[in-house]
């Protein structure tokens, strides 16, 4: 197995114990399979980051709460919203519509007027 751009093999522990963390204190509920998925978008996030500039958050604690958390803070504006599908129009690094997508299980559009990132969210997506 080769090794990550998080320092460990298969994925970075501290990355998925700071998500799981911040999703308890915010009182944020997913699923494990939910909770996995949201960790490895953020694993993409970070390792595509390094070779092309999708985000300025470089630490791993600030990508958990700016990207992930800030991105499900939404939750309760889809609940009161009419179910279906949504668009995020320049999602950068595919926030907040891959979270939001991962977590509410919509379907979405996701749109970046910057090449390089939509092709990144289209990695990640796939």
């Amino acid at each position: 197995m080769a090794t990550n751009p998080m320092g460990t093999q298969g994925g970075d522990r501290s990355l998925r114990v700071l998500l799981s963390q911040a999703l308890n204190e915010t009182g944020i509920e997913v699923q494990d399979k939910q909770r996995e998925l949201l960790a490895r978008h953020l694993e993409l996030v970070i390792e595509r980051n390094q070779v092309v500039n999708l985000t300025r958050i470089t630490s791993v604690e600030q990508a958990v709460y700016l990207h992930v958390i800030d991105s499900l803070l939404l939750l309760d504006a889809f609940e009161a919203a009419p179910a279906g599908p949504f668009v995020d129009v320049g999602t950068g690094a595919g926030d907040p519509g891959i979270p939001l997508a991962i977590v509410t299980r919509r379907k979405a559009t996701l749109i970046d007027s910057v090449g390089k990132k939509a092709a990144a969210v289209s990695d990640f997506v796939a």
